[in-house]
């Protein structure tokens, strides 16, 4: 006799499962949560001052170039080629991906990945420093300077 849950129907508790079932589903379960640990596990790409400065230009780039272009398959895949082309000078390997207009209701942008570097590009640490401790974003700070100088107020990205 089921439940009063109030939902008619079956309770879980009147399922019956036989021992080879619960063997699938341990073993499904099993292989779910190993997927998800070795998703966890996967290494995080570090980008140093000039690359995400570099990334930030050619995403304004792009954003200029394929803003008003409407989503035809060609503009989508020149798209992803410029993409590929111009994250490669940098270095850096992305993946473009678009939900075309006809599957949603509301048309959604492509989205640009970084999935990796390219060969014999590698996160150099002691570059790193150098960069952050130079100041390589410093341009960008003194022009905001410049523009904020009747102010006297410097805005920082982010506040």
């Amino acid at each position: 006799m089921a439940k009063d849950v109030g939902i008619p129907g079956i309770a879980p508790e009147d399922v019956k499962v036989t021992p080879a079932q619960q063997a699938q589903i341990d073993a499904y379960l099993a292989a779910q949560k190993a997927e998800e640990e070795a998703l966890g596990k996967e290494e995080q790409i570090e980008l140093m001052e000039s690359e995400i400065m570099a990334c930030a230009k050619i995403l304004e780039i792009l954003q200029t170039k394929y803003s008003q272009r409407p989503a035809y398959h060609h503009n989508l895949i020149s798209l992803k080629e410029e993409a590929d082309e111009l994250f490669g000078v940098v270095g850096l390997q992305v993946v473009v991906d678009w939900v075309l207009p006809g599957l949603h209701v509301n048309q959604q942008p492509p989205t640009i990945t970084i999935v990796g570097r390219l060969e014999g590009f590698s996160f150099n640490p002691e570059q790193a420093r150098y960069e952050t401790g130079k100041g390589v974003a410093d341009a960008y700070y003194d022009m905001k300077r410049k523009q904020q100088k009747s102010k006297g107020k410097l805005i920082l990205p982010g506040q």
